[in-house]
């Protein structure tokens, strides 16, 4: 057994020049494999994202913790996937929501680089290189959405649609039931959200934290993941045609809510609760073709989710979720430490001492570090550069837009509100469409719902580097569908190809 698990937490570091190589030769193989069969590249980005961080290329010590930018598998595969666009036609999508979309996309990373160039002028005894490989990294994340669309421009009839959707059902629901089996082989009492902390020796000594279901490398991008997975699964429920796929999402619904609760983040519950919510009041306003549902089916399936919840609440009784949630109301222990947070960077006594004092447990200190995180922002309005917080202030704010606010300044927010603006009209744009197409919408604006609440409630989600490869990869293929769909049957879409769909908006 320790043997197994050795293997399975393993990592390297690039900077061995073997390791490195063989890196590169894979990447190489990868392009070429993608230049050939380009429809191999949206199963392999979703099948290979929930694989952990597999070599890291630097490392950083920063206040009381020391860390690495790291890439996995699916970050190669991207790479490998923009490497081999340089041999494709660039194709422009006809939709210009997509279009607007692209752009504030575009914008949004400009301003991410700014930030950086502003931590290398303005912070420059404290910003630092490895922070630039952070944004670099996170630029690649948000270019998934742009490299998914290309290849998959010409596979968007309804057949490869439905594909590439049980195809995520199955391979997610694996990943997940794995995961449980991982969590009772090698799990904790403390449960997932701990994690493992990993070594790694010599001049490259670096901790690193791994989650005890070992797909990902935190908590929340898995908690994230079989909230995604469990909304497919109940989706793909509706579908009576597929026996053998029902019995799988079935039995991986009930999964997807361990998962969550075994996990041991807020977060994630609330991204599931929100997320089921607003299926269920989605599909019994609109009479979609795509998800068809009654009353009945929405009652099996929601008494289904909390009577998962229950059991796993009642028999497996995981303790880190329950002393959270019990941690979740009441005053905070940790009060004086909050006051003391907020007197340093100079807020007011009187609002120190209000934020403090309120009856919301644990949560009064994740508060005061958002109240903290502005008032920063006010002494330092320039921004810190990206990636930068925690090495300037001293503290994470724990609040995206805070988190913003702190780095990227008045412009990033700005960028921030536009991006998402932009990201909503594209996905309620052409709502209620047949088919595969209808199934991948209702399923990105369910899961964006619920993400949106964890981003409010101060989680990290649109920063995410690892969940969200799968989501914007999701984006793109949504983002390239012919508008027109909605006005075309299934079976003609399957016989049309998508330039000719494309010709008749």
């Amino acid at each position: 057994m320790d043997s197994l698990r050795n293997l399975l937490i393993w990592n390297a570091s690039a900077r061995d020049p073997f390791f490195l190589g063989l890196v590169a030769a894979i990447m190489i193989l990868l392009a070429i494999l993608l230049v050939s069969k380009p429809r191999l590249y949206l199963p392999l980005i979703l099948f290979t994202a929930p694989l952990p961080k597999l070599f890291t290329i630097a490392k950083y010590d920063v206040s009381y913790t020391t860390a690495a930018p790291g890439f996995s598998v699916v970050d190669m595969v991207l790479a490998a996937g923009i490497a081999g666009l340089l041999f494709r036609r660039w194709r422009r999508t006809a939709d210009p929501v997509s279009r607007a979309f692209g752009r504030a996309m575009t914008i949004w990373s400009a301003s991410v680089m700014l930030s950086v160039f502003v931590g290398f002028v303005v912070w420059s005894g404290t910003y630092q290189a490895v922070f630039a490989v952070y944004a670099v990294r996170y630029i690649l994340t948000l270019a998934s959405f742009v490299v998914a669309g290309q290849y998959t421009y010409t596979e968007c009839s309804d057949r490869s649609l439905r594909k590439i959707l049980h195809g995520l059902a199955i391979a997610g629901n694996i990943t997940i039931l794995l995961g449980l089996v991982y969590y009772i082989s090698f799990g904790s009492s403390d449960s997932g959200s701990k994690g493992v902390t990993l070594w790694m020796t010599g001049d490259n000594s670096v901790a690193l934290n791994r989650t005890f279901f070992w797909f990902f490398d935190y908590g929340n991008d898995m908690g994230y993941y079989a909230a995604l997975i469990g909304i497919l699964d109940i989706i793909l429920l509706s579908d009576r045609r597929l026996v053998g796929l029902r019995l799988l999402t079935a039995i991986g619904l009930v999964g997807c809510v361990a998962t969550i609760l075994l996990i041991g983040e807020r977060a994630d519950v609330l991204v599931l609760v929100v997320a089921v919510g607003y299926l269920l009041w989605e599909t019994s306003k609109f009479k979609h073709r795509s998800v068809k549902v009654s009353f009945a089916f929405q009652f099996v399936c929601l008494a289904a989710v909390v009577l998962a919840f229950v059991a796993t609440m009642s028999i497996i009784a995981p303790e880190f979720i329950s002393k959270k949630f019990q941690r979740s109301s009441g005053e905070d222990e940790n009060r004086q430490a909050s006051l003391q947070l907020m007197m340093t960077v100079g807020v007011p006594d009187g609002i120190a001492e209000a934020v403090s004092s309120l009856p919301i447990g644990d949560f009064a200190l994740r508060f005061a570090l958002n109240v903290s995180g502005v008032w920063y922002f006010m002494n330092h309005p320039e921004g810190v550069g990206y990636w930068g917080q925690l090495a300037a202030a001293g503290f994470y704010s724990h609040h995206e837009f805070v988190t913003v606010l702190i780095e990227q300044g008045f412009p990033g927010l700005a960028a921030l509100f536009f991006f998402m603006v932009r990201l909503k009209r594209l996905l309620w744009s052409a709502r209620n469409q047949p088919g595969a197409a209808g199934q991948l919408n209702v399923l990105l604006r369910t899961i964006s719902v619920g993400l949106f609440a964890a981003m409010v409630g101060a989680n990290t989600v649109i920063l995410d580097m690892k969940f969200m490869l799968v989501y914007w990869a999701l984006v793109g293929v949504w983002s390239v569908i012919p508008r027109d769909v909605r006005q075309v049957s299934p079976a003609i879409l399957v016989a049309a190809p998508p330039r000719r769909v494309a010709a008749r908006v």
